[in-house]
């Protein structure tokens, strides 16, 4: 078991528990493992993201390793972006946390979450000495950015043209990218804590307080609403009538659809123990089949890829679709 890796990466709050010299640490052990490795690193809003950020890009660059830094992004970009095109992808966020949180998560060449044994084996090298070699590059490309927004709009056959959609950002990672998508897909769009404060990511705001969305939704008029967390890899629903859709709700739209279009393998989803049993019940009437894991979206994606299914999620809103992410 891994001393400082939880089931969702390494999370403390900022300057006691999880420090700029644990983030050095983290960044150096990575060069420990693969020579000269090429690293990608996004945050979210938090005040202490460039702290960490800089930190965790010394280890790498004084171990000989390169950085390609893409800026504020969610968390699943820094998935998406990783995959077969950098050893490693790390995010800085503390998701859901409070503002005087932050963490560090780590996903390998594959775009995922790495695994209980390698979190354990890279802690290994926290305690050597540190590697200094040839010092690596350290690149800002934000152009990157736009590669993820392509992928998120390609990923839609539809056009939103006369809906109008409201979306609570949590001030944190998505703040930027979920409006501009939505309005390039051609809807009128509505925004709560959408500024990207990070003083006030997950403050009264996000997922973790529907209840904003709720109001807005009965207020406003407006067809759906969208809330995510403070890295954006949680996202809940709420209809014109104020109704919330979780992530067990989602799930369960989701996998009758995909069912519908021939898109789910073996008419399987993979949940956690969480998951509502009514949803299970519902799922099964439906012919489809519940798998349930542990809770933690790796190890969801976990069960997906052993399993080679194509939908999973949670009810805290971790969505899995594998044909566009793994996480």
């Amino acid at each position: 078991m891994a001393d400082f890796f939880g089931t969702d990466g390494i999370r403390g709050e900022f300057g006691k528990n999880l420090t700029c010299k644990l983030a050095f640490n983290v960044g150096n052990a990575l060069t420990q493992i693969k020579s000269r490795p090429k690293v990608i690193i996004g945050h979210d809003t938090r005040l202490s993201a460039s702290a960490l950020m800089l930190s965790l890009a010394a280890g790498v660059t004084q171990g000989g390793g390169d950085i390609t830094y893409v800026g504020t992004v969610p968390t699943a970009a820094i998935s998406f972006l990783t995959e077969n095109k950098f050893d490693y992808g790390v995010m800085i966020t503390a998701s859901h946390n409070p503002p005087e949180y932050n963490g560090i998560k780590i996903f390998s060449r594959k775009g995922q979450k790495l695994s209980e044994e390698e979190e354990a084996f890279l802690e290994e090298f926290f305690k050597n000495n540190f590697v200094a070699d040839t010092p690596g590059m350290f690149n800002y490309e934000a152009s990157l950015q736009d590669i993820y927004f392509s992928h998120l709009v390609g990923s839609v056959s539809e056009n939103f043209s006369g809906m109008s959609i409201c979306l609570d950002a949590s001030n944190g990672a998505a703040s930027k990218l979920s409006p501009k998508v939505f309005k390039k897909l051609g809807a009128k769009v509505m925004k709560i804590a959408c500024a990207g404060l990070g003083e006030k990511i997950n403050d009264g705001c996000g997922c973790l307080h529907i209840e904003n969305l709720q109001k807005k939704m009965l207020s406003s008029g407006a067809d759906i609403g969208f809330a995510f967390d403070g890295d954006a890899d949680r996202v809940l629903a709420v209809d014109k009538s104020g109704n919330v859709f979780d992530g067990d709700k989602l799930l369960y739209i989701l996998a009758k659809d995909r069912k519908e279009q021939g898109k789910l393998y073996a008419n399987s989803v993979v949940g956690t123990s969480h998951t509502n049993s009514g949803i299970m019940v519902a799922l099964n009437r439906s012919k489809i089949n519940l798998i349930r894991t542990d809770i933690g979206d790796k190890y969801v994606i976990e069960a997906m890829e052993k399993m080679n299914l194509t939908l999973g999620g949670e009810q805290s809103g971790h969505i899995i679709i594998k044909e566009f992410a793994h996480t």
